[in-house]
């Protein structure tokens, strides 16, 4: 399942197995897989950062800032 198959992104990256990814990405700063969330119609994807502490998906940029390296989406527009 994939935005471009439903027109919303997966709940769990294991929906995207196996047609689109093989196996989810492992962590290379923590132990375990990387990190992903479904927000609202976007999602958070995230590894733990160079600390090796889960930020809970704040990176350097966020309120609170934390070390977590981060991929954030946020709802897009359909063409019509």
């Amino acid at each position: 399942m994939c935005i471009r198959d439903s027109g919303n992104h997966p709940n769990r990256l294991a929906q995207l197995i196996p047609r689109y990814i093989e196996e989810i990405p492992s962590d290379p700063f923590g132990e375990g897989e990387v990190r992903y969330q479904r927000r609202g119609e976007g999602y958070l994807l995230y590894s733990l950062g160079m600390n090796g502490e889960d930020d809970a998906g704040h990176g350097w940029d966020s309120e609170p800032r934390g070390d977590d390296i981060v991929i954030r989406t946020s709802p897009t527009k359909q063409q019509e």
